[in-house]
């Protein structure tokens, strides 16, 4: 589009093997711009379409495998750069747990629906797709798949308004939400009884509903997740739960200790599973802290002080796309915002001193701090302190052996 004879004989003179010229299937073209290309005769204005048309691309297509078969590059002989992960990474069936007899016992039916999945999404072009489709495969009958579009600019959602999808509902947001916000609206619309809040960019096996329903089942039992893995990394081991690794709160991934199901500091945000009734007694993901960071912390520590359990399940093993770069702007001062907003609510005035030291050095650290303060976090504070049965003693206390505030 906007081609022009004149450059291609330009540089046919340079060299003779200058102009290649190579017909592309539109199946294998991410996106096509035309615009006007003024008098030029060759090209009149009238006979093309103005703006931009969007193919979308497939996440199963390897777009890489496509380039280097195209300039003949062997696959055991490609350059260094094309070593690293491409994207979208490969697919992989990733082997199921152990069935669990019966499985339709798990629920107890007080709810329209089984499941709810809670998808939000910001600009995550085909791994969305990739993610929805896994769902919607593995749920069990009657469930659901809600996906919140935060704010994308990329259209990676609009395959659902293009195409009619059983059980998958997209709800719009034009401004981000941020994290908490996003998965709680989500949750306002959920009908399961067992509700999960996951990242827009997984790998599932078969299957991986049932023990982590069947764990949501044991007395006091408020959060629990999968192993972690890699996506496009199948042999690399699982990583289970997170602990608190030092003062600034910085969480660190759990290798895995046990096959059986067992109790862990805290989960990653990236893949939770809760009953419904226990979000309405407990209380959802923190709208105070208002981007993403820490939100999933918070949860886990709130859960455990008001008397509920966050376990682990490593039978069940989800591969997580661990992106280089976040597709949204990411502020500092909230991130070190929302560390100190986890402390003010749940932790006694000496680990409150103990997490504000380790975080001023941030020069971001007097911004957070002040959003802080002014924020509700008193009050929220004084109810979690009204209603739980354990304190931050116990919780430290308790995973001594990982967490060290």
């Amino acid at each position: 589009t906007g081609y022009a004879e004149a450059f291609e004989a330009l540089c046919a003179a340079e060299g003779a093997e200058a102009v290649h010229l190579q017909a592309v299937a539109p199946a294998e073209v991410y996106s096509i711009r035309r615009g006007a290309v003024g008098s030029d005769p060759d090209h009149p204005s009238a006979e093309i379409p103005q703006g931009r048309i969007q193919l979308r691309p497939r996440w199963g297509r390897d777009y890489g495998a496509i380039v280097r078969e195209h300039l003949g590059i062997p696959v055991d002989e490609q350059p260094a750069a094309l070593a690293e992960m491409p994207f979208p990474p490969p697919f992989y069936v990733i082997p199921p747990p152990p069935a669990v007899e019966h499985p339709e016992s798990l629920f107890q039916g007080d709810y329209p629906l089984r499941i709810s999945v809670i998808l939000p999404a910001t600009n995550e072009s085909v791994m969305l797709e990739r993610t929805v489709e896994q769902f919607v495969a593995t749920l069990p009958a009657d469930s659901e798949v809600i996906v919140i579009d935060n704010g994308s600019t990329d259209g990676c959602a609009d395959f659902l308004a293009e195409e009619k999808w059983r059980n998958v509902r997209l709800l719009r947001s034009i401004e981000p939400l941020g994290v908490s916000a996003a998965r709680n609206r989500g949750l306002a619309e959920a009908r399961g009884e067992v509700v999960v809040f996951s990242d827009a960019h997984m790998d599932l096996p078969e299957r991986w509903w049932e023990p982590l329903v069947r764990t949501l089942n044991l007395p006091n039992m408020g959060v629990v997740g999968p192993g972690i893995g890699v996506m496009g990394q199948p042999d690399r081991e699982a990583a289970c739960g997170q602990r608190i690794a030092n003062n600034n709160l910085r969480v660190e991934w759990l290798p895995k200790k046990s096959a059986e199901p067992c109790p862990v500091p805290a989960l990653g945000g990236g893949f939770m599973a809760m009953r419904h009734d226990t979000l309405k007694r407990a209380g959802a993901f923190d709208e105070g802290m208002p981007q993403w960071g820490s939100e999933d912390l918070e949860i886990c520590v709130r859960y455990w002080l008001l008397g509920y359990e966050v376990w682990v399940v490593p039978e069940v093993t989800i591969l997580h796309y661990f992106r280089q770069a976040r597709p949204y702007a990411i502020h500092w001062h909230l991130l070190i915002h929302n560390l100190l907003r986890v402390a003010l609510l749940h932790f006694n005035q000496l680990r409150v001193s103990r997490v504000s030291s380790a975080l001023r050095s941030s020069p971001r650290f007097g911004a957070a701090l002040a959003l802080a303060v002014e924020s509700d976090v008193w009050e929220k504070r004084a109810d979690f302190a009204a209603r739980r049965v354990r304190d931050d003693d116990w919780l430290f206390t308790r995973f001594g052996d990982s967490c060290h505030v």
